[in-house]
């Protein structure tokens, strides 16, 4: 079961499928999707390694930044 958190604080108990609530507001994420974006910066299961939202938001920059260089590098841009 999933805990769903309320405005007020309190928590609901969820029926486990796709999504996760991050916050009192109400955030709510496809848990599929949040743990691919987490596995393209850090591997396999790097959701369950505990990376937070920072570390996976810079490391998935550094790898803009390097593809663009080998783009520049190979004249694709």
């Amino acid at each position: 079961m999933l805990k769903q958190v309320k405005p007020n604080g309190e928590y609901k108990e969820m029926e486990k499928d796709k999504t996760i609530t991050l916050s009192k507001h109400e955030v709510v994420l496809d848990r599929d999707f949040v743990e691919e974006v987490w596995e393209l910066a850090f591997g396999h299961d790097a959701w369950d390694k505990g990376f937070n939202d920072q570390e996976v938001l810079d490391k998935l920059k550094q790898y803009e930044a390097h593809a663009l260089k080998w783009e520049e590098q190979e004249g694709l841009l």
